[in-house]
């Protein structure tokens, strides 16, 4: 009688292979789900990018300056920098510019603004808004975590 053909159930070695297969399934199965996890945590990056960028256009056609809550004029704004730029941070939470920089938001270690890259341990890195005229420019930069 052959082991592989017992009429009694199954052979230890049938059992050891269904086992090492549904292992390898699970574990492919996990590296799959770990991998599209990622994909969209940075994929979540980027749309909190646009949407900074929306935010901040909207802003500066209304006023001159990207802060939601300032009216740009001159002597008036205090979010100028030497460059003559308005600097803000976008807040994740209200989805407005706000001159404090907030905590960090980030949900990937590595983020993508055209073709520049930038590093950072999740939830330690807040967009930064630079807005003159029309033009927004866009960066990531450490938050203000303790």
């Amino acid at each position: 009688m052959s082991v592989i053909k017992n009429k009694n159930g199954w052979s230890l070695l049938e059992v050891m292979c269904i086992t090492v297969i549904c292992i390898l399934l699970g574990l492919i199965i996990l590296m799959g789900i770990k991998t599209l996890d990622s994909y969209l945590d940075n994929g979540n990056d980027a749309m909190m990018v646009n949407t900074a960028e929306s935010v901040a256009m909207v802003n500066l056609a209304s006023s001159d300056c990207v802060i939601n809550s300032c009216s740009g004029r001159a002597g008036e704004c205090t979010h100028i920098d030497r460059n003559g730029n308005t600097v803000g941070y976008y807040d994740e939470v209200t989805h407005h510019i706000i001159a404090k920089k907030p905590n960090g938001y980030n949900e990937f270690g590595l983020m993508k603004i055209n073709d520049n890259y930038y590093r950072g341990r999740k939830k330690t890195m807040v967009i930064k808004i630079e807005g003159r005229g029309m033009t927004v420019k866009t960066s990531w930069v450490k938050g203000d975590n303790d």
